[in-house]
């Protein structure tokens, strides 16, 4: 006899709880993003994206705090306008 098959599981829905989150590292990469590729024309996404990590890792605690606070403004501005709707 054969083994009974289990029945097909779909993916559950998910609730969209909130507005998307945006972190500093990720404003960092999208400005400095140009920059790394027109100084590196032949480099692959990866390379660039290793290259944009390694920009973020020597920014000192100072400047990394420069983006975390716009960030802070970003998520603040997206959840008034998620709240708004």
């Amino acid at each position: 006899m054969p083994p009974k098959k289990s029945p097909v599981k779909t993916a559950k829905k998910t609730k969209k709880e909130g507005p998307k989150k945006t972190n500093p590292y990720m404003l960092f990469s999208s400005a400095t993003r140009p920059d790394v590729k027109a100084s590196n024309p032949d480099a692959t996404f990866g390379e660039i994206a290793k290259l944009v990590g390694a920009e973020w890792k020597k920014l000192s605690e100072k400047d990394q705090k420069v983006w975390s606070d716009k960030a802070a403004a970003a998520n603040a501005k997206a959840a008034k306008e998620f709240k708004g709707k």
